[in-house]
């Protein structure tokens, strides 16, 4: 199966050529609300939110794309529909900023 690849231009700068993730997963409001609380925690749980998203741990990065999108009985298992898990690096990017 075709991965999902990541839009062009930047995460939340719509206005600005990028795109609104919430419109590009197209899971609804909710779907997009709960991905967004899951990953806040996630992102406090194994990031550190002092340093920016390239300054963290590679491992801890992983970890954590595995730990939500695994596409085996993990909460969001349909993130394994896009190329390279991008809306979580774009969640997370979002967070660290």
């Amino acid at each position: 199966k075709r991965k999902i690849p990541k839009p062009n231009g930047k995460v939340g700068r719509p206005g600005q050529g990028g795109y609104n993730l919430e419109d590009q997963l197209g899971w609804g409001r909710d779907g997009f609300k709960n991905l967004k609380r899951f990953m806040k925690k996630a992102v406090r749980k194994h990031l550190d939110p002092t340093k920016c998203r390239s300054l963290q741990n590679r491992r801890a990065l992983e970890t954590m794309n595995k730990t939500v999108s695994n596409g085996r009985g993990t909460e969001f298992p349909d993130l394994d529909d896009f190329e390279g898990c991008w809306p979580v690096q774009d969640l997370v990017l979002l967070q660290l900023k």
